[in-house]
């Protein structure tokens, strides 16, 4: 947003510093005063360009990107399971399909992660029973554990 603002101050301060060349240099006022209406008309065309460019630029750039960013940080924080569908449809190019495809693969990934977890607690449950088992009844008796899977030693 500043830089356009900061544009247009720049394009009113060409145009400003043209009528003051101008009204320096000429000395003819028939020839001044067209001169000076087109730089008016001129300096109004450029600043309505640039705030068209600039909206433009928030309607098609910023919001979608914002949208994109709303959604993505939603999707890293809860497990919204249509988000990818959410942001393959914003208008950005090929930006849109290729968030998506992350948050598909960050679906993937918590699937997969939480397979292995509970695998891994599926494991850990196995051994601490394997481990009650062996102890249960033995009094002073060495265990040997290796590689993180339990061997009972005589």
């Amino acid at each position: 947003m500043w830089r356009f603002a900061g544009l247009a101050a720049v394009a009113s301060l060409f145009v400003l510093g043209s009528h003051y060349l101008a009204y320096r240099w000429i000395d003819n006022a028939q020839a001044l005063h067209p001169l000076l209406t087109i730089g008016v008309l001129l300096e109004a065309c450029t600043l309505g360009l640039i705030v068209w460019i600039w909206f433009q630029f928030d309607e098609h750039v910023i919001v979608p990107l914002r949208t994109l960013a709303t959604t993505l940080q939603t999707a890293l924080h809860t497990e919204v399971a249509d988000s990818a569908e959410l942001v393959r449809d914003i208008d950005l190019g090929a930006l849109g399909p290729a968030a998506a495809d992350l948050l598909s693969e960050l679906g993937a990934s918590r699937a997969s992660v939480e397979a292995v977890k509970a695998a891994a607690v599926q494991d850990a449950e196995h051994q601490k029973a394997q481990l009650a088992a062996a102890l249960r009844g033995q009094r002073a008796r060495a265990i040997i554990v290796d590689d993180g899977r339990l061997q009972s030693g005589r």
